[in-house]
């Protein structure tokens, strides 16, 4: 059937993005999709800055097609050999799909495609990384992964895990996880002013005292930063992913009551760098 009702397309993809220093890094493989659909998409390559971010290739692309009997988009992102100082190298790949009904007002369904979401020779301070997906179900909606969340973060953490846990990363998993909040209380939506935030993988290498430090899927390399590995955000209608983040430089937690990590979603001591951003929802423009 063809769709008769308006209806406005939302998705971007982004390569690199981030701040050294007082240097802001040119966000770079950024798509677009214009309300009207489409196709959108982007690359670079041999990129360096000076010897803290170089990569060989970035890309990303946006989709939106009218199907007849739904709207579809895609938001897409690739780096091959992604590498940050010391701290961070590998090959990483991001799709999330996302379905509207045309004909009713029901909830869009999303999708991370496993075969187009993934890490390849990932290594966090020359240690290989061992990550196990996390994922939603395919074509889940935001209200069913949420109804889910106390199952899932139950696998976030590895059984040999579940010690006290060291008091450098209390405040970065407050921070990230709304079941870690003090805010969040029992019954209560994993939720906090209408987000959501899960992981998308879970590190499997053990904890090195004072080395090598590893949280569900936040690793702190002591004097060298910290690496937050897939992160899915949810808010009503909207997803969006951020495969990893690198935060350069020690961060140290301030002179006050409760450990706490300023910088975990947004710069450090050193600066920051994000790759493989990508986001989708939409919505139609007019009753049925």
């Amino acid at each position: 059937m063809n769709n008769t009702r308006g209806f406005l397309y939302h998705a971007y993809a982004l390569g690199i993005s981030g701040r050294l220093g007082d240097q802001d890094i040119t966000p770079q493989a950024a798509s677009a999709l214009p309300p009207a659909g489409g196709l959108s998409s982007a690359q670079w390559s041999n990129y360096q800055l000076q010897d803290l971010v170089k990569y060989d290739a970035v890309s990303s692309s946006t989709e939106g097609v009218d199907r007849g009997d739904e709207h579809h988009v895609t938001a897409k992102a690739a780096i091959r050999d992604l590498r940050v100082g010391n701290l961070f190298r590998g090959d990483l790949s991001v799709q999330l799909d996302a379905a509207h009904d045309s004909r009713a007002e029901a909830a869009p369904r999303f999708s991370l495609n496993p075969g187009s979401t993934f890490f390849k020779n990932v290594s966090v301070a020359g240690r290989p990384l061992k990550l196990t997906p996390l994922f939603p179900g395919e074509r889940s909606t935001t209200a069913g992964v949420r109804d889910r969340y106390v199952e899932t973060m139950a696998r976030v953490r590895v059984p040999a895990a579940l010690t006290p846990m060291a008091p450098d990363l209390v405040g970065a998993v407050r921070r990230v996880f709304a079941w870690f909040r003090h805010e969040c209380r029992k019954g209560e939506p994993p939720a906090y002013n209408d987000v959501t935030v899960l992981p998308l993988f879970r590190v499997e290498n053990p904890t090195e005292a004072e080395k090598f430090i590893v949280e569900g899927n936040l690793i702190h390399v002591p004097g060298a930063g910290w690496v937050q590995l897939g992160q899915l955000i949810l808010r009503n209608n909207e997803w969006r992913v951020t495969m990893v983040q690198v935060h350069l430089g020690d961060i140290k937690p301030p002179s006050m009551p409760g450990p706490r990590l300023p910088g975990i979603s947004g710069g450090s001591s050193g600066g920051g760098v994000s790759g493989g951003s990508v986001g989708t929802n939409g919505g139609h423009t007019d009753p049925p």
